[in-house]
């Protein structure tokens, strides 16, 4: 069985054990605040994962940050594809 270690309101670890471990677990890691199994869950909660009121929430995606070139390279896609507008190769350089 997998369980998720939960510190301050997050997935710390995610461990494989019997059941009967946990509460010896408990006792020997007093800081997580919770241990609970998650191997039953789809989809399957892993580190990072907030833990708030018995439920899981995966965490966000990191915002994609896109170069100055590549903001260019979209706008003019978006001219060409929605006004019919063929911008030359030589002006986008």
């Amino acid at each position: 069985m997998r369980f998720a270690c939960i510190r301050n309101g997050k997935i710390e670890n995610v461990i494989v054990a019997e059941e009967d471990f946990i509460p010896k677990l408990r006792e020997f890691q007093p800081h997580w605040e919770a241990v609970v199994r998650v191997d039953a869950l789809k989809p399957e909660p892993g580190i990072g994962w907030t833990y708030k009121d018995g439920g899981f929430q995966a965490p966000l995606p990191e915002p994609v940050v896109l170069t100055t070139e590549q903001k260019l390279e979209a706008r003019v896609a978006a001219l060409e594809s929605k006004a019919g507008i063929v911008v030359p190769k030589e002006l986008g350089d």
